[in-house]
């Protein structure tokens, strides 16, 4: 008679593990979140970083032409 007590325990004990496991999956979907959020974070960075770039560019390139209408009326 004493089986179905201890195969009760067990199954009381596996269902504490797969608990376990469980919220083990729930923290590792967390970290997950949390990494994917970094990596927005970092793509957001890039972009931003870029468009710094590309108005650097634009700001380089209407200097330059400026310059040129300015060196042009010089001549005239």
């Amino acid at each position: 008679m004493n089986c179905p007590s201890d195969y009760r325990t067990d199954c009381l004990v596996h269902r504490t593990d797969y608990l376990v496991h469980r919220n083990d999956r729930r923290v590792h979907r967390t970290y997950c979140l949390v990494n994917r959020n970094d990596s927005l974070d970092h793509q957001t960075y890039c972009l931003v970083h870029r468009n710094v770039q590309l108005t650097y560019r634009m700001f380089r390139l209407t200097d330059c032409f400026v310059n040129r209408l300015y060196n042009n009326t010089a001549r005239v």
